[in-house]
């Protein structure tokens, strides 16, 4: 990143191509005209492989807005059905966005995208999008596309559209610049570690690991083998009580134990139809976001029973964090995680949130305090819910930085394996187990 200026010594081309930015404040927000979809071998563009007539239907809302912090690209939902026959008359393969297995031959017929914007001329250029940057190698021959035809209106421009460009933000002069790059600084550049400011001390651990128990006795127990099938109805303005079946099994597989089998079970939901922890007359509320001390808070209730006219007793708890508004340190690193899960953004709550904080902490082996969910996930209109995550790893727990280097990459090499999904629901089933209840497995990775 450079501030201040433009290092040409980045660009792999000569020349800037400006878009005119249409808001000085909030999104950065271009004018997009058209999206035509070009054939690999096609060196020019065809206005017969437009998406839509109308510039009107990119730009409504929100806009168009350029989001280095949404990962994918998303189009408006009315342009659906013209994308993909386009794109089947192209490939001649339908155009999804589920795991889909694709031959070298199929991948050779995948067109580029490119999108048409007003210049600071008021002239039309075109910014392409090649085939290999919203397309994503699954494995076992299988492929995703991450060009995602769902937005309720407007068009979000993510991180894979500006693939293979410098982009120039000029918030004074209104305009927002493309040059075409491989944004390798090291090229010309010297890297420099620098050293942790901190001695180092011994890396808490967040939750207690199970230790292995030398008996040959089977210790009867109760165990849930399916989660709760209760969920929040968000139509429902009330505080409710929402019930359901869970069934669990001995843990020694005692069939005849008479506790074993289906139960009922239920969550706790607020007025606004979303989960809620505590009871549904005096709920705990969510933590604060961490403040420039370094601390924050939420308020817990007391003992339900306690109550002065009927209204329920809180008290302030705090705790130190580091995320939020606290303070970086220098060598710390920053770990970024980006995911989308398969539920209605407008049903999310804090119990979400801290659940896979929780899971993450037990993961990762780091503290739940130097987690945080950048975005506003209520603030989403597409299908399923964009997550991203900020981790702070501190370089005071460690005594090397060659330690603290391994520790930080290994939570995206994790991230990164295929059994991460899984790894993660069990994780969060192990903290909801007894607690919230929750199908986690219904998410979706």
């Amino acid at each position: 990143m450079t501030l201040g200026g433009v290092d040409q010594r980045l660009h792999s081309k000569s020349g800037i191509l400006y878009a005119k930015l249409m808001k000085n404040v909030g999104w950065y927000t271009l004018n997009l005209l058209d999206i035509q979809l070009q054939e690999q071998s096609s060196l020019v563009l065809n206005s017969s492989n437009s998406i839509a007539t109308d510039p009107h239907i990119f730009n409504n809302g929100k806009g168009c807005i350029v989001d280095s912090g949404t990962t994918d690209t998303y189009l408006p939902s009315s342009v659906a059905n013209r994308f993909k026959e386009l794109f089947k008359s192209i490939t001649g393969i339908d155009y999804t966005t589920a795991n889909i297995a694709l031959t070298s031959e199929n991948l050779a017929k995948i067109p580029n995208i490119n999108f048409i914007f007003e210049g600071i001329d008021n002239q039309p250029f075109s910014i392409s999008m090649p085939w290999t940057s919203y397309i994503d190698s699954v494995g076992n021959g299988k492929y995703a596309f991450r060009v995602y035809l769902t937005e309720g209106s407007g068009t979000v421009l993510g991180a894979n559209f500006m693939n293979g460009y410098n982009i120039i933000y000029d918030v004074e002069n209104l305009k927002l610049g493309f040059a075409k790059s491989n944004c390798k600084y090291e090229d010309f550049s010297q890297l420099e570690t620098r050293p942790p400011s901190y001695q180092a001390t011994k890396y808490p651990s967040t939750i207690a690991q199970n230790e292995d128990i030398d008996s040959d006795e089977c210790i009867s127990e109760l165990i849930p083998i399916t989660q709760c099938t209760a969920s929040c109805d968000i139509t429902n303005n009330q505080p409710h009580v929402s019930t359901g079946i869970q069934i669990f099994e001995d843990s020694c597989g005692n069939s005849s134990n008479p506790l074993a089998g289906s139960k009922p079970c239920s969550i706790t939901c607020g007025g606004d139809g979303k989960l809620i922890r505590g009871r549904i007359d005096c709920p705990e509320l969510p933590w604060s976001v961490c403040n420039k001390a370094c601390v924050y808070s939420r308020k817990f209730p007391l003992d339900p029973k306690d109550t002065t006219n009927g209204t329920c007793v809180y008290t302030v708890q705090n705790q130190v964090c580091y995320s939020g508004f606290c303070p970086l340190e220098d060598g710390d690193y920053l770990v970024l995680i980006d995911m989308r899960i398969q539920l209605d953004p407008r049903t999310w709550s804090y119990v979400y949130t801290e659940a896979l904080y929780e899971a993450f902490a037990y993961m990762f082996n780091i503290k739940e305090s130097s987690i945080e969910l950048l975005n506003d996930v209520t603030m989403e209109a597409t299908y399923g819910t964009k997550l991203h995550f900020q981790i702070r790893v501190e370089s005071k727990d460690f005594n090397s930085i060659e330690k603290l280097n391994d520790f930080a990459q290994d939570i995206p090499r994790q991230v990164w394996e295929a059994s991460f999904s899984e790894d993660l629901i069990n994780a969060l089933n192990y903290n909801s187990e007894k607690y919230d209840h929750l199908d986690h497995s219904r998410y979706g990775w």
